[in-house]
């Protein structure tokens, strides 16, 4: 019995190891991630993300992937891309994403350059996302703004839409 007690602790505490391990490799510390920083894509204001200890074999990748989508902030701004990106990381990790933060045009600049297709595949993303990101628990619309800058200082223009 003491045997199996003893297991089961060190069991437990390689299950943490583990965890901080991929906590450190896979989450960035600063407030969002733009999609394009997936993966290895240097930023100016912090280390990018490097993927491939999700590479290293299935175990890793189906115990790591849910730190990597669940504790990181994930930046959608244009809507054709985004919405490849999204199918190409399937739908079992679009359901462990928590939060996104979206960049658009406001609709009355979408209108008036005649970019009617714009429109068209941000209602395809928001449509393709409402069914399968049953994780999502935040979701932060930035009207007008600038997604470099304002993901961190939270100044966000909203222009003529407010």
């Amino acid at each position: 019995m003491a045997v199996l007690r003893a297991n089961m602790n060190t069991f437990f505490h390689a299950l943490q190891l583990y965890k901080r391990i991929y906590e450190h490799a896979l989450k960035i510390n600063t407030q969002a991630v733009p999609r394009h920083l997936m993966p290895g894509q240097p930023s100016a204001r912090s280390r990018s993300l490097n993927t491939s200890l999700l590479r290293t074999n299935r175990q890793i990748c189906s115990e790591a992937s849910p730190v990597l989508y669940s504790q990181n902030v994930f930046i959608i701004s244009s809507p054709k891309p985004d919405l490849e990106w999204l199918d190409c990381i399937g739908d079992h990790n679009i359901t462990q994403l928590r939060t996104l933060h979206l960049f658009t045009k406001p609709a009355y600049e979408m209108d008036s350059l005649g970019n009617e297709g714009d429109k068209a595949c941000w209602h395809q993303l928001l449509r393709y996302l409402a069914p399968k990101a049953a994780g999502l628990r935040h979701m932060y619309l930035f009207l007008d703004a600038d997604e470099e800058e304002d993901a961190l200082s939270y100044h966000h223009g909203a222009g003529k839409d407010v």
